[in-house]
């Protein structure tokens, strides 16, 4: 496969897309199996099919994000563009449709082999809130910033989804670790939530030229840069208490230190925030958010175990 053709996949944020989930299966539900005899509704191969799944809504989110983009991209960042660059709208929209296909016939199948038809209208529901964000909400102010929010957040919740029948049963069988397991889940998704969030209004501020030039009235354009400030500090501090307090209530031995990288990661974040004074301070802030997602989702579920 060409270059251009992973590029515009943006691989590093499918590798965080599926370890995420992997890592929920991996710590999480695979050890309550092994230890209460419960069985989940996706063993392990077909839990790997509902990460290719996932992985082919945000892989589609991502090209038609840059479809609708082309034209910005090629007046901002020219050497970055791919598609009207290195790929022809017409190939891209092919390769689009093509990934979206494989993914709707895999939710097909997921549907089938565990009797849950409610999978035949959630992916083309993601297809569709991700084709609205590319076309429309990425340039109103906050609403775009919280759909993917809210998207990032179903990473995790749609292995909830899928996994209800088997939730209910150990609600019956072990509500106390049931509600234990609900907690962890719920602050997982907050965090996956809250941190993007933190990245996208700080991204929102790095692109104020570029989005004054083609019209798109994102929150930073209409209200600001500082507006934007106060609601990305209001947020950072937000993930510091958030998940002080969770991590503080839930690491196994109280080992608060092997959570530091997130909150020294925040705190940098936070600090260079204050000082920032041009929209182009952002873009190395914008990268450090991006570590703190990453540092969030692998520890969590290390840290903050079910059994």
């Amino acid at each position: 496969m060409h270059m251009p053709y992973l590029k515009i996949l943006r691989i590093p944020n499918l590798l965080i897309v599926v370890l995420t989930q992997a890592l929920v299966y991996t710590f999480w539900l695979f050890p309550l199996q092994g230890h209460l005899e419960i069985d989940l509704a996706l063993d392990p191969i077909h839990a790997a099919l509902l990460m290719v799944c996932t992985l082919c809504i945000t892989a589609g989110g991502n090209i038609i994000n840059d479809i609708f983009d082309q034209d910005a991209d090629l007046k901002n960042k020219f050497k970055k563009a791919i598609v009207g660059r290195q790929i022809s709208e017409s190939s891209a929209r092919q390769y689009y449709w093509f990934i979206t296909i494989v993914g709707g016939a895999i939710a097909l199948y997921l549907a089938i082999k565990t009797s849950n038809l409610p999978w035949l209208f959630l992916y083309p529901l993601a297809v569709y809130l991700l084709w609205e964000y590319s076309k429309r909400l990425k340039c109103m102010p906050l609403s775009g910033n919280v759909l993917v929010s809210l998207l990032c957040a179903f990473v995790i919740g749609i292995i909830w989804f899928a996994e209800r029948q088997s939730m209910a049963i150990l609600q019956t069988s072990e509500p106390q670790l049931y509600q234990h397991l609900r907690l962890h889940l719920i602050h997982y998704m907050a965090f996956a939530a809250s941190t993007t969030l933190f990245r996208e209004l700080i991204k929102d501020v790095e692109d104020i030229p570029g989005d004054m030039q083609v019209g798109c009235n994102t929150l930073a354009v209409k209200f600001g840069p500082t507006l934007s400030k106060r609601l990305i500090l209001a947020v950072g501090l937000f993930i510091l208490g958030f998940t002080f307090l969770v991590i503080g209530g839930g690491s196994q031995n109280g080992n608060l230190l092997l959570f530091a990288p997130v909150w020294i990661t925040t705190l940098a974040c936070l600090f260079l925030v204050l000082r920032a004074r041009e929209t182009n301070h952002f873009k190395p802030i914008s990268k450090l958010a991006k570590w703190l997602i990453v540092f969030g989702l692998l520890l969590y579920p290390l840290l903050y175990r079910v059994l």
